[in-house]
C-alpha cells in the first residue's frame, strides 16, 4: 500500500494541490482528497476557518477523511500546531503550540483519530490574540508507532521557535499529507441595547413665559413632572411608549417660587429661590442687587444728574446770549 500512497503524493505535486489557508511551501505534497478537521470542545475548525482565542482553549481532537486513497493499517500520524503569523518562511520559522505522535485512523477512509502520545502539551493562544495565522500539519508515520525525535522541539517555557524542516529531517518524515489553516481574531463586541435619556429644557424664567420640555425616554409608568410658576404656559413633548396619559402636576405651595422681582426704593433686587423640594437640583437662594437701569427703561440717578447739569448750562448760555443782544 505504500506505493499507492506515494503515487497519491506525486499526483498532488503534479497538479500543484494546495489548501486555501496553508502556504504552498507546506502544502505542495498534500494527498488529493484528504482533509483534516479539528474540534476544540464545541468549536469546529476546518481549513480557512476564523475563530477567537477564547473558543479554542481545550485540547484538540482530530478527524481525518481520506475517501479516495485508503489509509494502510500500519500508518500512524504526527500532528503539530504552528503559529506562522510573523514568519518570513513558514518552513523554518514558526512558534510551536502542540505536537502529538502515533495517532491512528479507525478505518481505511479515516475517522476521528485515536490518540497515541502527546509530545508537546497544547498551549492555547493568548486571550488578546488577533489576526494571527495558525496551521495544523499532518505527517504520516509509514512504519507504525515510533518514538518521536524531540531534539528540535522547544521547551514550553522558551520562546518556542520551531523549524518544520529540521523537525521533518530529525524524524525522517516526507512532506505533509494534509493540513488545516485558520485565523484567530478577537471576538466582536456583543450587540447590547442601550437606553439613553436626552432632556432639552429652557432655564427658569419670569411668569407669563413659555417653557418647553422634551424627552426621548420610553416609559411604562407615569413620568415625573416638574412644576413651574403659576400663569405660565408649558408645552411637553415625549416619545413615551406608555398609552396612559400623564397625570397633572400636583399643586405648588405658595411658599415655593422660582423667581421674585422686588422693588425697594430706587433699588431693584432679584431674588432667585429654589423650590421646597428635597430632590431639587436648583442652587441655594441667591440675591443680586443691580442698578435700576439694568432691568428697567428708567434712567439711572447718575444719568438724571448729568442731564440736569447740561440743562442748567444751556439755560445760562441762552441768558448770556440774550443779554449781549
Amino acid at each position: 500500500m505504500r506505493w499507492l500512497r506515494s503515487l497519491a503524493v506525486c499526483a498532488g505535486v503534479a497538479v500543484g494541490l494546495t489548501r486555501a489557508a496553508v502556504p504552498e511551501a507546506l502544502s505542495e505534497a498534500f494527498v488529493r482528497g484528504m482533509t483534516l478537521s479539528v474540534k476544540f470542545g464545541d468549536t469546529s475548525i476546518q481549513d480557512d476557518s476564523t475563530t477567537s482565542a477564547g473558543s479554542i482553549t481545550s485540547s484538540p481532537v482530530f478527524t481525518l477523511s481520506s475517501p479516495d486513497v485508503p489509509i494502510p493499517d500500519n500508518t500512524r500520524y504526527t500532528i503539530i500546531l504552528l503559529d506562522i503569523t510573523d514568519s518570513r518562511n513558514p518552513t523554518t520559522e514558526a512558534v510551536l503550540h502542540y505536537a502529538a505522535s502515533n495517532l491512528r485512523a479507525p478505518s481505511p477512509d479515516g475517522g476521528e483519530l485515536i490518540f497515541g502520545t502527546v509530545n508537546f502539551e497544547y498551549i492555547a493562544p493568548a486571550a488578546d490574540t488577533n489576526n494571527a495565522n495558525f496551521l495544523f500539519m499532518v505527517y504520516a508515520q509509514l512504519d507504525g508507532d515510533i518514538e518521536l525525535n524531540l531534539q528540535s522541539v522547544p521547551e514550553p517555557g522558551d520562546d518556542r521557535l520551531f523549524s518544520v524542516n529540521i523537525f521533518r529531517q530529525d524524524n525522517l518524515f516526507q512532506l505533509a499529507d494534509t493540513g488545516t489553516g485558520f485565523t484567530i481574531r478577537q471576538a466582536a463586541a456583543s450587540n447590547t441595547s442601550t437606553t439613553s435619556s436626552s432632556f432639552t429644557t429652557t432655564s427658569f424664567t419670569f411668569p407669563n413665559t413659555t417653557t418647553t420640555f422634551s424627552s426621548s425616554i420610553p416609559s411604562s409608568t407615569p413620568e415625573e413632572t416638574s412644576t413651574f410658576p403659576s400663569n405660565s404656559t408649558t408645552t411637553s413633548s415625549s416619545s413615551s411608549s406608555s398609552s396612559e396619559p400623564t397625570p397633572p402636576p400636583p399643586p405648588q405651595e405658595q411658599s415655593t417660587s422660582y423667581l421674585t422681582l422686588s422693588i425697594s426704593g430706587s433699588t431693584r433686587t432679584i431674588v432667585y429661590t429654589a423650590p421646597n423640594d428635597p430632590g431639587s437640583t436648583l442652587g441655594p437662594p441667591q440675591t443680586t442687587t443691580a442698578d435700576p437701569s439694568l432691568i428697567t427703561n428708567e434712567p439711572s440717578a447718575a444719568s438724571r444728574e448729568t442731564v440736569s447739569r447740561m440743562a442748567i448750562t444751556l439755560l445760562g448760555l441762552y441768558i448770556a446770549l440774550f443779554a449781549f443782544i
